[in-house]
């Protein structure tokens, strides 16, 4: 339909400039079947689905107002819509721990919550039933305590990491090191806390949840130490086998709500942001339908710690593209407070929606925020949120157990959640979580034979007990991560391991001794510091009848950011076992460890050894149950029990299977030496286990394994145990790699003595498939399988075999769906669809085996398989509905769920997703004096337009809909300012658009004493603001705009695109929290833009705020302190504002930019206390407001020269350029051009070589710095022959003589300075530097004459820009991730420091004469760091990617500033090599030649280089006799090859065989073209030949090929270039018996075209055909050709084709072009390569991609010339009807459609598809012929 305008007239018209920014729409919701009931919105209607409330609720958020609740904490209130603030992150893993209550900041510890066993002991139960009554009762407490008893009810729990490594510093949160296990145990855990039955279905009847649980980190996350930067490298059968297998079983199991991303990355794409984990796996793949959430900042560390660059990219995301890149994954939700930046979803998505930004799944729009936001927001429905509280089920019990405002997050709770049940459930999980290792039976203490557990106590009579240890009674009980507080009024609760132990014993014997000694003399309480042994606590133990020692792991040993660095106890705990067991034989220790822990100094001494992870409130009570005998053990491992740190790999390697260097990982794959098998675990009484049974033996590859197994308790006692079934593959092909076993079925089950049970299992053949990696899907092994039915995987007590045949038969498994809607373009899903528009779903189908079938992202689809349907249905056909033909289309206003069924083979599944169609009467433009606002979007509702000063006449607003049941009224303004509006209504919905017109602000000199009348005063005090002779003073005092108690706001409009920009004087450095002056871009009290220096937090600095409807979110932000004098700038343009700073008003450093249209902003001047504060005054004095064009503050040169030549790669826009001169030389002349001539010019030129020249580009607004580095290669130096320095290699930054030493056998002593340039500010002093350009590899020695041993003793070898941007390769002390010596390898980015990775060395504190060597190899950009404590053998540490503008080598030595002085010594640099690793071999050449003709040697040989890669090298070949080649034989060339000693040597074979000689150039430059020439040696009477030449196609190009002797003596009979293959192929015919060949002869010359850089073979084969028509064979020949590339390459490619663009014609006529041809195909490829040329640091291989672009280019638009024959589509001479006829048929035709081939040249402007254009170019012609 065409566009109805109804256009009201107003009168006027003038010049306008707009700025466009959103509000508020105001709606009444739609009831269903368009039914209106203005009362109640959808999102109130609980007749609604909670996702279509979800959406409704959405639709009506602003853009901003959707980011705002994308944040954990905290998702600010927005009363307007009832919504209130939500905190996300709430913690509960073994109870509830903490919860979100403060408005920002990390999550808020609660107090005297019940804690119960963390999750590893849980695991140790395998009791599923128990971890859902576990969980439900956590549930049920969360419900009691969170806000309102409906807030917050998301929690960050469970934790299923894999427990692969027991040095994992959060060991103790994992449940196994088993995914089956944790699967199903997690899912208990899950199923509790959702509030569903224990098969995963609600028990709320109205869907109601009564919390979410997240599984957390996916995925392969086990190393604390590199967390925030690590890369997980996993094989693609691991990640989906092991890695992620927890998380698919959970959510098949539990159908989980929520998932938490890890902070690493895997396989060096961040989890956060990987499409494939997040969305291929997760949701395509597994099913998974709920929300995902980061860990806490994992969004910041994309390029905090990462630096990602994504694939295609060149550099690293930035703030806002993270952001984008996350969401689209499938990022929904970002936990904000951890390790954040200043940037997060709230403040950066609206900016990424406005840019557009190109992400490997689409176009990031604002489609995606509502995708993520629906799914936030059905979360929260589900929780009963917006609901009467009453009608919620969760919610009025939780109100009933403890009314409502009873519980408080203090001591004074009293602790009232902890009820009797709940700690009753303590002490049975405590219990039934123990495993006992070992019991045997010794000779006991009294002399009998016997076990020592359980313990038997006398009920009579002495007994004394002694339980040693601190963990046994320490002063607060360690409970394990993620804790409440338990305050005094919870103390009551907790029972300590001595206080049950004691209490039990002495309730069977009052008589008993019990009695508790710390076993230490040290007076410290963390495990680390029990050192001393206390021998008389020994001594007491030797007299008792028994002891206990107690021992444990705390948080200083392992934590959250913290691994351990070994399995040992910590401190002497291990001996103090071993001690006690010496003088006592009844001596049981009990161990209470985050892991397992090192049992080799006391395994063999003592009899009895229990283990648990740590087991809440009651763990006395529980161990007591145990030891006793109360409680039967029934736990077992989860894990294997590593013997010693040396039997586990590096906690960094990922790989689970046995590989060179790696034993592999867990029970399935390890194949090292253990203490304990997995599933091991004891009993006091003892199980048989018989009559196992395989129901049916021969298995199809879909059928299921029954099996059965009687298990009888043959003790005296009851007892409980785990049966395991295991899977193993015994007959399998080593090249499988097939676990050793898996488990896959376990029951645990309670027997009576001799009471006998019958176990069941099913076991579906296809979870014991493996995952085929080319395939792509799982498959299942045929041949022999073994069924082991174990007490562990090490104790298999029954087994039997059975066969599987036949192939995986793939089942429907998972469908899921995104939708758009037609003409979207690149948008993969949205929620909010336009009314009649077809919805287009993109089916998504996971089959049983996880193939992918349908949509899997852009540019990735597979079809369907055969058979398979799909079918559409509405719940609500009026407001979209299923046509017949399938079409989905929206009708009406209002919100559906469609359900998208498929089917397939008898089974069928379905998805459903949202569709909301707005029908709210939204404009569909407005035209401001008969011109388009440029940035109009239908739902932005406020604009804004600028007239100038001297300008009376209001524009003429227009509005613009087609829409003619949509009524709208204009209301025009009156004044300037003034406002005009547009208020529209459809049906219930009523939008308001507000047209505000406005004036550009004005320049003002404050020193004048005066304002002008453009200015007003907002909360004017004029008691505190005055006129000095530097300008407008204001003084500080207290107000805010939080609550409109700011004073004195100096205002004027500024409507308009601008830059504005002011120098502030103050009379002190604000030095209070919120004191600040500044800039302000003023809307109204809960609307503007500030940009000030403030003092806030503890620093002061820069501040960028933007604050929309009272919520303020920080911008930008960057900390300098001490400042009395600055300047601000601010520009707007459209809608964004940017905002710059300077502290000398000449070089402006931009802070951030952000979105805020305004309908009538007016730029203002700020000088505040803020408020709340207590701080005195001080004065800003304004000196100036200066108003410019939004580019005049940026000066820019139009050239500058170097000795009078134009400095390679200038562009006005490129500041900084690095030019190699050798050391000395003389200081080139350096001059400048300014763009405009009323820039002023300024050269300072270097002081001497190396050094910086810089050119200032000034104007009254500032000034814009080129600085020109003049540098060198960097040079070896050794400082131990104590020569003074020479000044010439090194400059000292920050120098202080008496800091430093130069001496003879030592070298350059550096003593740790006690500042370090990584802090704020300059104190820092003696970084010794040199000039570094170009690609090298640098080795330090470095000497300490004591390692370091206190917190950051250092020394590093640097790779240096400035303090805020370097490099540092150092060791160091350090207690953060290890309290040991490491080499770490970190940079420094604008201020922001990055501890990329570290090392930690086998290096002990103070060790006497450490030496380490270093070394950092640079290639481009790349920076790799290497060390060795030999000198020989080099560990790398790590690699970055950091542009480092003028890099200087370098060394420097700091430390903590309260640690002591060190020495430390750098003996030398030693520069390896200029560009590469030395040479260690160099490849042996084989030549063969005919005789008397010289061999042809290779200009490059094959080389080897020390760290095992390999390349080429030129090389020098000696001179070669003639006599040496003259007579058949063999002989030996010697050659000197380039950066090596070592010879080439080439062996020449002298033939009289048939060969074939090539001959051509060494080299050629890039688009050249060069001759090859082929001939023949040794042969006689040739008369025909079949050749064929191949050639690197990637380097060179065919273009064609003769006969050297001219066709009448020789003719290419056939020429057939493959250009794919890379090989021509010739058939030669020489003609006539005078022409054959006989000896030797050039045939054919070739020619190529050098296309890429590199070096490129080119290699001859033949068969030739003699006079008497035999065949023969001939040896091959092939001669190598280097392509270089230059910028002077470039240079002419873009001259050229600005040539032929500058002199192409656009039009119809013969030798014009197709309009628009110019700028699409010839001016964007010219664009791209200025880029490149302008691109200092652009590689050979993208300067030669760019000629190859660009010539590409040039040939595409050639070929677009217009002919006679242009649009002569029918092939009837001359342009008529019929032509037209052709194209209008194939209208719309796409390059790529079915029978492009047949019309593809109709498409005459070469854009790939058939369109207006083509129909407008044969009407032109049709109408002039």
């Amino acid at each position: 339909m065409s566009k109805i305008r109804k256009v009201l007239s107003l009168v006027l018209a003038l010049s306008i400039c707009l700025s466009v920014f959103s509000v508020l729409p105001v709606q009444v919701a739609a009831e269903p079947d368009g039914e209106t009931d203005p009362g109640i919105p959808i999102y109130l209607d609980t007749s609604y689905s909670f996702a279509e409330r979800a959406a409704d609720l959405i639709s009506r958020m602003t853009l901003q107002e959707k980011a705002s609740q994308m944040i954990s904490s905290r998702a600010p209130a927005i009363p307007r819509l009832g919504i209130e603030t939500y905190g996300w992150w709430n913690e509960c893993l073994h109870g509830v721990s903490s919860l979100q209550l403060n408005a920002s900041g990390n999550s808020s510890m609660v107090w005297n919550t019940t804690s119960y066993p963390i999750s590893l002991s849980l695991g140790s139960s395998w009791d599923p039933e128990l971890m859902y009554r576990e969980a439900v009762a956590i549930s049920d407490e969360a419900r009691e305590v969170v806000p309102d008893n409906r807030r917050n009810l998301t929690f960050y729990s469970p934790t299923v990491n894999l427990a692969r490594d027991p040095r994992w510093g959060r060991n103790d949160e994992a449940f196994s090191e088993d995914p089956y296990l944790t699967g199903k145990i997690a899912s208990q855990f899950v199923n509790g806390l959702e509030g569903k039955d224990m098969n995963g279905n609600l028990l709320d009847p109205d869907g109601y949840y009564k919390a979410i649980a997240t599984l957390k980190h996916y995925t392969a996350n086990n190393s604390e130490a590199s967390r925030l930067s690590g890369n997980s490298a996993v094989d693609l059968r691991s990640l989906r086998e092991y890695y992620t297998a927890p998380y698919r079983n959970i959510i098949r199991e539990a159908d989980i709500q929520s998932i938490m991303t890890a902070y690493n990355t895997v396989n060096g794409i961040p989890a956060t942001a990987s499409v494939y984990l997040l969305d291929r796996l997760l949701r395509q793949t597994f099913g998974f339908s709920g929300y995902i959430t980061t860990d806490c900042d994992s969004i910041s560390r994309i390029t905090v710690g990462h630096k990602w660059i994504p694939e295609g990219w060149t550099r690293p995301v930035d703030y806002y593209e993270r952001s984008a890149f996350a969401m689209m994954a499938g990022t929904d939700l970002e936990c904000n407070e951890g390790y954040r930046d200043d940037y997060n979803y709230t403040n950066t998505v609206p900016q990424a929606v406005e840019r557009g930004i190109k992400t490997e799944t689409g176009t990031f729009t604002e489609n995606d925020v509502d995708t993520a936001l629906l799914r936030l927001f059905t979360t929260r429905m589900m929780l009963g949120e917006f609901d009467d509280p009453q009608s919620v089920r969760w919610i009025a019990e939780a109100r009933q157990r403890v009314p409502q405002g009873t519980w408080t997050n203090s001591n004074n709770n009293n602790a009232i959640t902890q009820t009797p049940e709940r700690l009753a459930l303590a002490r049975e999980a405590a219990a039934k979580s123990i495993v006992l290792l070992k019991n045997e039976e010794i000779t006991k203490k009294d002399g009998k034979a016997g076990k020592l557990l359980p313990i038997e106590v006398p009920t009579s009579g002495p007994f004394k007990v002694a339980v040693i240890g601190y963990f046994a009674n320490p002063n607060s009980v360690n409970l394990g991560g993620y804790s409440a507080i338990q305050g005094s009024n919870a103390n009551k609760n907790i029972v300590s391991p001595y206080n049950g132990i004691k209490n039990a014993i002495q309730a069977i014997n009052p008589e008993a001794e019990v009695t508790y000694y710390k076993g230490f003399t040290d007076s410290g309480t963390s495990a680390a510091n029990l050192v001393n042994i206390d021998y008389a606590a020994v001594s007491a133990a030797a007299d008792a009848d028994l002891a206990i020692v107690y021992v444990s792991t705390d948080n200083g040993t392992s934590r959250e950011d913290h691994d351990r660095s070994t399995i040992n106890l910590p401190g002497s705990q291990a001996n103090l076992i071993k001690e006690v067991a010496i003088e006592n034989p009844n001596t049981i220790a009990f161990i209470e460890t985050v892991g397992q822990v090192d049992l080799t100094e006391f395994k063999d001494d003592v009899s009895a050894i229990l283990w648990s992870s740590f087991l809440g409130l009651r763990k006395g009570e529980a161990i007591a149950d145990v030891l006793l005998g109360n409680y039967n053990p029934s736990g077992h491992l989860p894990f294997t029990w590593y013997p010693t740190d040396k039997d586990i790999p590096n906690i960094e390697d990922y790989r689970i299977r046995p590989e060179q260097g790696t034993p592999g990982r867990t029970y399935m794959y390890y194949t090292g030496n253990y203490d304990y098998a997995f599933g091991h675990g004891l009993s006091y009484t003892t199980f048989q286990y018989s009559n196992l049974q395989i129901k049916n033996k021969n298995l199809d590859a879909n059928g299921t394994l029954e099996v059965s197994v009687d298990v009888k308790n043959t003790g005296s006692i009851a007892g409980a145990d785990v049966v395991q079934l295991y899977i193993a593959t015994p007959g399998a092909p080593a090249e499988l790699e097939l676990p050793i076993k898996r488990l896959l079925g376990f029951e645990k089950i309670n027997l009576q003595p001799d009471e006998t049970k019958t176990v069941n299992f099913t076991v579906d053949v296809k979870d014991m498939a493996f995952f085929d990696t080319e395939d792509d899907r799982y498959e299942v092994y045929n041949g022999t399988y073994e069924v082991q039915i174990g007490k562990s995987s090490e104790d298999i007590v029954q087994s039997d075999t059975f066969q599987v045949t036949g192939e995986l038969k793939p089942v429907l498994s998972v469908v899921t769906v995104k939708a758009h809607q037609e003409g979207d373009e690149d948008i993969p899903n949205r929620v909010f669809f336009s009314k009649n528009k077809k919805v287009i779903p993109k089916i998504t189908v996971a089959m049983s085996d996880e193939s992918l079938y349908g949509y899997i992202k852009k540019g990735e689809s597979k079809p369907l398989p055969q058979g398979m349907e799909v079918t559409y249905t509405s719940n609500r056909p009026s407001v979209v509905s299923i046509q017949e033909d399938g079409t989905i289309l929206t009708k009406s206003g209002g919100v559906a769920t469609i359900t998208a069924t498929v089917s397939y083979e008898g089974v069928s599944e379905s998805a459903d997703f949202i569709v909301y169609v707005d029908s709210k009467g939204y404009l569909e433009g407005i035209n401001v004096d008969g011109k388009p606002i440029e940035d109009f979007k239908e739902d932005r509702f406020k604009y804004s337009v600028c007239v100038p000063y001297g300008v009376d006449d209001i524009p003429e607003i227009e509005p613009v809909i087609s829409d003619p049941e949509v009524e709208v009224t204009v209301t025009p303004a009156t004044s300037i300012p003034g406002i005009t509006t547009i208020v529209t209504k459809e049906g219930s919905f009523q939008q308001t658009y507000y047209i505000g017109i406005g004036r550009p602000p004005l320049s003002a000199d404050f020193k004048t004493g005066a304002l002008g009348d453009e200015w007003t005063v907002y909360n004017e005090d004029s008691d505190n603001y005055t006129f000095i002779n530097d300008g407008l003073q204001i003084t500080t005092q207290v107000g805010d705009f939080s609550d409109d108690s700011v004073n004195n706001l100096f205002l004027q409009q500024a409507a308009g695109d601008w830059l504005v920009q002011t120098n502030i004087k103050l009379s002190a450095t604000p030095s209070a929290s919120y004191q600040q002056a500044g800039l302000v871009v003023f809307e109204d009290i809960d609307n503007y833009i500030k940009l000030d220096y403030e003092y806030s937090g503890s620093n002061t600095g820069f501040r960028f705020f933007n604050t929309a409807n009272g919520e303020m979110a920080t911008v930008g932000s960057a900390n300098i302190s001490g400042l009395t004098e600055l300047y601000l700038r601010l520009t707007k343009e459209g809608s964004r504002y940017t905002a710059y700073y300077s502290t000398d008003g000449v070089a402006f450093t931009e802070l951030a930019s952000t979105i805020a249209a305004y309908m009538n902003p007016r730029i203002g001047l700020l000088a505040s206390n803020g408020a709340p504060s207590q701080a005195g005054s001080i004065n800003a004095t304004f000196t100036y407001l200066k108003v410019a064009e939004p580019d005049a503050g940026f000066p820019i040169a139009s050239s500058i020269t170097v000795n009078g030549k134009l400095l390679e790669g200038f562009s006005p826009e490129e500041t900084n350029y690095l030019i190699k001169m050798p050391r000395g030389s003389a200081v080139p002349e350096v001059r400048a051009e300014a763009a405009n001539p009323t820039m002023t010019v300024t050269v300072i030129p270097p002081e001497s070589i190396p050094g910086i020249a810089r050119v200032l580009i000034s104007n009254e607004l500032g000034s814009t710095i080129y600085s020109i580095a003049f540098g060198s290669e960097p040079v070896s130096y050794d400082f131990t022959t104590g020569a003074p320095l020479d000044r010439s290699v090194w400059t000292v930054l920050n120098e202080d003589p008496e800091g430093y030493s130069i001496e003879e056998g030592f070298g350059l002593r550096l003593p740790t300075q006690d500042n370090d340039f990584h802090q704020t500010g300059t104190g820092w002093k003696n970084v010794f530097v040199q000039s570094a350009l170009g690609d090298w590899e640098v080795e330090c020695k470095s000497y300490f004459p004591e390692a370091p041993s206190a917190n950051y003793q250092q020394m590093s070898l640097l790779v240096w820009q400035d303090e805020d941007n370097y490099i540092k390769l150092g060791s160091e002390y350090s207690n953060w991730p290890w309290e040991a010596i490491k080499c770490q390898f970190g940079f420094e980015v604008n201020g922001s420091f990055n501890g990329e990775s570290s090392v930690r060395l086998d290096v002990a504190p103070r060790t006497p004469d450490f030496i380490i060597y270093y070394r950092i190899k640079k290639t481009g950009n790349t920076y790799e760091g290497f060390y060795s404590l030999d000198g020989e053998n080099f560990t790398s540490v790590g690699s970055v990617e950091v542009n480092l503008f003028n890099p200087q080598i370098g060394v420097y030595a700091t430390k903590n500033t309260t640690n002591p002085v060190i020495d430390t010594y750098c003996q030398y640099i030693r520069v390896l090599s200029p560009g590469a690793p030395n040479i260690v071999n160099v490849e042996k050449v084989y030549v063969t030649t005919p005789v008397g003709i010289p061999p042809k040697l290779p200009q490059y040989v094959a080389v080897e280089y020390e760290d095992g890669s390999s390349g080429t090298a030129s090389v020098a070949w000696d001179a070669i006799d003639p006599a040496s080649y003259a007579q058949e034989g063999t002989f030996t060339v010697e050659g000197t090859v380039d950066g090596t000693e070592i010879k080439a040597v080439a062996e020449v074979t002298v033939t009289n065989e048939a060969v074939i000689t090539l001959k051509g150039p060494a080299s050629a430059n890039v688009g050249e073209t060069f001759e090859v020439t082929y001939g023949l040696a040794n042969v006689e009477e040739i008369s025909a030949q079949d050749i064929t030449i191949k050639y690197n196609k990637n380097v060179f190009e065919y273009v064609g090929a003769e006969t050297v002797d001219g066709n009448d003596s020789s003719e290419i009979i056939i020429a057939e270039n493959d250009a794919d293959a890379g090989n021509v192929r010739f058939i030669v015919a020489h003609k006539g018996a005078e022409n054959v060949v006989t000896g030797a002869k050039d045939v054919l010359k070739v020619q190529f075209k050098a296309k890429g850089s590199g070096t490129g073979s080119i290699e001859a084969n033949a068969v030739l055909g003699n006079r008497y028509g035999n065949e023969i064979s001939v040896e091959g020949s092939s001669i190598t050709v280097s392509v270089d590339v230059k910028k002077a390459d470039l240079e002419k490619a873009i001259g050229d084709a600005q040539a032929l663009y500058n002199q192409a014609v656009e039009g119809i006529e013969v030798g014009q072009y197709p309009a628009g041809t110019k700028d699409r195909i010839l001016k964007q490829a010219i664009t791209v390569a200025q880029a490149v040329y302008n691109n200092p640091s652009a590689t050979p291989e993208e300067i030669a991609q760019a000629i190859a672009d660009l010539n590409a280019a040039i040939e595409k638009f050639e070929s677009l010339v217009i002919t006679e024959k242009t649009g002569d589509i029918n092939d009837i001479p001359g342009h008529d009807i019929g032509d037209i006829g052709l194209v209008a048929y194939n209208y719309g035709a796409k390059e790529g459609d079915p029978g492009w081939d047949a019309i593809k040249k109709a498409d005459i402007n070469g854009d790939g598809e058939i369109g207006l254009y083509e129909l407008g170019f044969i009407a032109g012609k049709l109408i002039k012929q």
